[in-house]
């Protein structure tokens, strides 16, 4: 594999599938566990928008955070280091 080929997950491909037919992927609602809801300030792809509404949409205790200066792929970016210490952090809250 060459240094610029991404691997998507396959999940993640049949729901935008799914998604972009009109189909609800998701029911934030149902969520019962501590949910940490997490996007990167630079994402162009989830917009703030669209993190603040699934965090609105979730009945269950819940955190909102904002990886600065992260892209879509924070996992992958720069700025992973950022997102594994909010996610481990929001761990050791709940």
């Amino acid at each position: 594999m060459d240094a610029d080929t991404y691997l998507a997950q396959a999940g993640a491909l049949a729901d935008s599938k799914a998604a972009s037919e009109g189909e609800r992927v998701y029911d934030a609602g149902a969520v019962d566990v501590p949910t940490l809801v997490v996007r990167g300030s630079a994402d162009a792809i989830s917009v703030r928008e669209d993190a603040l509404g699934l965090y609105d949409e979730l009945d269950c205790e819940r955190e909102y955070a904002e990886v600065g200066g992260a892209d879509h792929y924070a996992m992958h970016g720069d700025r992973r280091a950022a997102l594994y210490a909010a996610t481990n952090a929001f761990y050791d809250r709940v």
